[in-house]
């Protein structure tokens, strides 16, 4: 190998107050409008399939011109955006409507590679750049790969102490809510009234606020656990902020209806250790490494060649896309 990749002595941290390392990955906040939940994005999930699950059989085909087995059926969906997942895997219309589309994409693909399209000078040109750029991020992410044992302990000691003033949990938040759900608008009025008496209810007794809750409220979820007041719905972060331990609000309107809340714990912000961030400052050095490797690399390379630039040449091609 012309170029032997160097061990740096420091790498800086870098992470912006906007992406902590506690947030939470949320699924959306349509699927909670959706189902009355008051963390954003919360559904109820299916087992996930185990390995022994996917056997190769087919799942879906549409004519003769497609099909998908059930091996790549998982790792297109397992290869979807969090809050994508979580929505086709809570609704069976959206999965197969989503399958349908990835048939007919496959049906179309299909009728045109028949049609020897793959050959056409657009998309050919455009293969070749695909093709370059992954060649590219393979070869440069076995050049820049640190050693097993990067960072040392040290190194991820400094990294912590640079980034502990951002390296904070907010303040948590147990809450427990009876939902009523407003599907219309002839139903408000009495929606409200039926909130407003379950209110006064849990107001008299707060002690069996998670009885009343099992009973009454349209949504299972009642007890969101601890969680940040970020991934709780926007309408109800207002009130809850203004909560103690033990006081109940409400009822809040939020897009799907509404929420008698009752604050059950509180957690108030807390430096994290070293040991709860480690897994993440380890990767942060990683790559970092590798970004440094890359440089030095690219620098090294621009460094040992020529560059020779025709300017005419480039002054023709310029000219010819205008």
């Amino acid at each position: 190998m012309p170029w032997k990749p160097k061990r740096p002595d420091d790498s800086e941290v870098r992470m912006s107050r906007g992406k902590t390392l506690w947030r939470m990955i949320g699924v959306g906040v349509v699927s909670a409008l959706v189902s009355g939940s008051l963390v954003a994005g919360l559904v109820r999930q299916e087992r996930t399939p185990s390995v022994a699950d996917v056997d190769g059989s087919m799942v879906a085909r549409l004519g003769e011109g497609a099909s998908l087995h059930s091996g790549e059926l998982r790792q297109r969906l397992q290869a979807l955006p969090a809050d994508s997942l979580a929505a086709v895997s809570a609704n069976r219309a959206l999965l197969e409507q989503w399958l349908k589309e990835r048939l007919v994409e496959r049906a179309l693909v299909n009728e045109a590679l028949a049609r020897d399209w793959a050959a056409r000078d657009t998309v050919a040109a455009a293969i070749r750049q695909v093709t370059e750029q992954l060649v590219l991020q393979d070869y440069l992410g076995a050049l820049s790969e640190p050693p097993e044992d990067y960072p040392a302990e040290t190194m991820l000691q400094q990294a912590y102490r640079r980034a502990a003033p951002e390296l904070v949990a907010p303040d948590l938040y147990q809450v427990q809510q009876i939902f009523i759900a407003v599907t219309g608008n002839t139903e408000q009025a009495a929606a409200q009234q039926r909130a407003d008496a379950l209110a006064e209810r849990a107001r008299r007794t707060p002690q069996a606020f998670a009885d009343l809750a099992r009973a009454e409220s349209d949504n299972p979820d009642i007890d969101t656990g601890l969680v940040p007041l970020s991934q709780l719905l926007p309408a109800v972060r207002a009130p809850l902020a203004a909560l103690s331990p033990g006081d109940i609000t409400g009822p809040v309107r939020s897009e799907a209806g509404l929420h008698v809340l009752k604050l059950v714990a509180r957690e108030p912000a807390r430096q994290l250790s070293l040991e709860e961030v480690a897994p993440q400052l380890r990767e942060a050095l990683r790559q970092q490494y590798r970004r440094d490797q890359i440089t030095e690399y690219v620098d090294t390379l621009l460094a040992r060649t020529s560059l020779n630039i025709d300017g005419a040449a480039l002054t023709r091609v310029m000219e010819s896309l205008r």
